[in-house]
């Protein structure tokens, strides 16, 4: 959780480096991601795989799952992947 915190884009860049299907986390990690991941970091992301990212273990917020809809768009990610 610690190097999560540190660092979100690690996460990102596990799934586009081994092309995950499916991956997910608690409603803080979408948040987390969205707020803190710039736009240099998001240039070579390719999230165009993920077919399932799930959210739970909290409160899921439609808000949240909107912010990193948006925000990684541009990635290739698609918002009926998510799974809460």
């Amino acid at each position: 959780p610690e190097e999560f915190v540190r660092e979100p884009i690690a996460w990102l860049r596990a799934i586009s480096r081994s092309r995950a299907t499916r991956s997910g986390g608690p409603n803080f990690a979408y948040e987390h991601c969205a707020r803190s991941v710039t736009a240099e970091q998001k240039r070579d992301l390719d999230l165009s795989c993920l077919e399932v990212l799930f959210c739970g273990a909290e409160p899921i917020r439609p808000e949240t799952i909107d912010r990193f809809s948006a925000a990684f768009a541009g990635c290739g990610f698609n918002p009926k992947a998510f799974f809460p």
